[in-house]
């Protein structure tokens, strides 16, 4: 009797092994129901801009924090990204060729920042960014009124730069700005003109 009751006992252990590998291993059976989404792994810092992928090809760029958001085009790579800084690129990095105004044709860098109060007239004190041209002009994004600034430094480097108050968020302003081949510049037009408050 120990012998039958020791062989029935393997036979309920061997089944129930198989029983468990074939539910393990079978797929479920459709529900109807979309999977879902796939979760980015988290940044380090859990305030970096979410990037995603619009339906029309291009890129946004959303700060939860400080409650922005913005679409810049395909194929722009983004470089830092962090709490208050995005930098975005046309062109790789390891392929970036410099000239004397520090950017090859065709070649722009975006930076956006965010901060209690921004200087729209970028200097150092390095004899090729002192500026030689300034010109401002007051402009209404997303319903604040901002400024845009065009600059060109005495080593020919131009920049253009729009600061402008964040709206949901209070003593807090957003200024973003194109480094590069001025002809270029429109992109950065597009993309303030994209800008909306998501808080």
């Amino acid at each position: 009797m120990n012998s039958r009751v020791i062989g029935i006992g393997l036979v309920v252990i061997i089944a129930a092994v198989a029983i468990g590998a074939v539910l393990a291993t079978r797929k479920p059976e459709p529900s109807g129901q979309l999977p879902p989404a796939a979760i980015p792994p988290q940044s380090s810092n859990q305030h970096a801009g979410i990037i995603a992928t619009t339906t029309s090809g291009q890129h946004s760029y959303t700060n939860t924090l400080y409650g922005f958001q913005f679409t810049y085009p395909g194929g722009w790579r983004v470089g830092e990204n962090s709490l208050n800084f995005v930098q975005l690129y046309n062109f790789p990095l390891s392929t970036a060729a410099y000239d004397a105004k520090g950017f090859a044709k065709n070649q722009n860098k975006v930076e956006a920042a965010v901060a209690d109060s921004v200087s729209t007239a970028p200097s150092s004190g390095a004899p090729d960014y002192v500026p030689i041209s300034l010109q401002r002009t007051q402009i209404t994004v997303a319903n604040e009124i901002a400024t845009r600034t065009d600059t060109e430094f005495a080593g020919g480097l131009k920049i253009r730069t729009y600061l402008l108050p964040i709206g949901p968020t209070p003593n807090k302003s957003l200024s973003i700005s194109i480094y590069g081949d001025s002809a270029n510049f429109g992109v950065l037009d597009e993309i303030v003109r994209s800008i909306t408050w998501v808080k």
